[in-house]
């Protein structure tokens, strides 16, 4: 069933009427020259943390730093391919899978990969998802539901481990490319900002952050936190406005998951984040978490609190190993925000931090609990916090 967009290829089969790809040149495993990256990235601190430990013991260097996780390491095996804007291709990526194949996908997603990342309001997505198959969706909603579905389908691929590998990466790939084709890089600047495009944006950094592209999930987010600034998601929430519970409630959750993927990204890259550290401060007040009732399947507000907190420290990590010695900083006689001698106290601080966020964790992600359910999505969402 194809919701009268057009015949649907069979599944896993793949449409061989999606635009022309084109690979764009890796250098050193990355899509980018690794100057391009600051010195401050996680890879090139652990390779100078695993070199000095090699000289200690004795044994020889690699000389060459790791793979890394976002940069060269991806997640997703087959380098992502980005499709060329062709706006004579035939629009032939608005087709979907069966309704019972797109139905186990979505399933997938709500139940294995939303709950880490929460941001999509459930039942307002499902709505227009519904609304969608039966053929009443206003036109000016599809193109992005599409696209967004699109990428939901390819990272929910990706979660199918009983497929072969191959299969996989092919099938994603071409849902992938589907979704990049129905958003269309003019429409991020040309068109109206919308909590729509936010959504659509932080969804394909997510996949992307899974890919070897880098600069590619670097653009999404940046793109989307300018939509949200845009929208007023940056402002403290107004609860006498008329918007209802849920759709504050999207407005917030989409604002902090802008910050959290602005934090994330900008950490392996070692770059400065384009939110400001006072931006998401009020998002986990819990005053005002309690003063916007978000849905009853909405997340606990203690666990995207604690990713913030996170990430928010290490943002904090990479400004203090901004160089001491700066000619403007100097010209103009501001404080420096690093000083080497303060080297040992500030890792004590920092590490003091981390050990008191941990303490923090409510029982249900704390790892002290040996006995846990690995089904339990708070088992799940623990481990995450622990790899972050």
């Amino acid at each position: 069933m194809a919701t009268g967009h057009g015949p649907a290829p069979p599944l896993p089969a793949l449409s061989p009427q999606l635009p022309q790809t084109s690979a764009l040149p890796r250098t050193s495993g990355s899509e980018q020259p690794e100057s391009h990256y600051s010195s401050s990235v996680p890879a090139s601190f652990s390779h100078e943390v695993k070199s000095a430990v090699d000289v200690r013991l004795g044994y020889p260097s690699s000389g060459r730093i790791s793979l890394f996780p976002m940069i060269d390491a991806p997640l997703f095996g087959s380098p992502c391919q980005i499709p060329a804007t062709d706006s004579k291709a035939p629009h032939t990526d608005n087709v979907l899978p069966p309704r019972k194949h797109a139905d186990v996908l979505m399933d997938i997603y709500w139940r294995q990969i939303e709950p880490l990342e929460p941001f999509l309001e459930k039942e307002s997505f499902s709505r227009s998802y519904q609304a969608l198959f039966d053929g009443t969706l206003a036109d000016d909603e599809e193109r992005l539901l599409l696209s967004a579905l699109n990428t939901i389908f390819a990272l929910s691929t990706q979660w199918q481990e009983s497929l072969p590998r191959e299969q996989r990466e092919e099938v994603s790939g071409t849902y992938f490319g589907r979704a990049w084709a129905l958003l269309r890089p003019e429409a991020i600047i040309w068109g109206p900002p919308s909590l729509d495009l936010v959504q659509c944006l932080l969804l394909m950094a997510r996949y992307l952050q899974c890919t070897n592209r880098s600069h590619q999930t670097w653009m999404a987010i940046g793109s989307a936190v300018r939509i949200a600034q845009s929208l007023g998601l940056h402002h403290k929430p107004d609860l006498s406005s008329s918007d209802s519970a849920c759709e504050s409630w999207r407005r917030r959750q989409l604002w902090q998951y802008c910050v959290i993927m602005d934090r994330a990204i900008s950490w392996v890259l070692g770059r400065i984040p384009m939110a400001p550290p006072t931006v998401s401060s009020f998002f986990i007040d819990p005053v005002l978490n309690h003063g916007i009732r978000g849905p009853s399947h909405a997340p606990p507000s203690h666990y995207v609190a604690k990713i913030i907190d996170l990430y928010e420290m290490s943002n904090h990590i990479m400004l203090l190993q901004a160089p001491a010695s700066n000619s403007s900083v100097d010209r103009l006689g501001l404080p420096r925000l690093y000083q080497d001698n303060e080297y040992l106290s500030t890792a004590v601080q920092i590490d003091a931090c981390l050990n008191k966020w941990e303490r923090g964790l409510s029982q249900p992600l704390r790892s002290d609990a040996d006995q846990r359910n690995t089904e339990d999505i708070s088992y799940t969402q623990g481990v995450y916090l622990r790899l972050r």
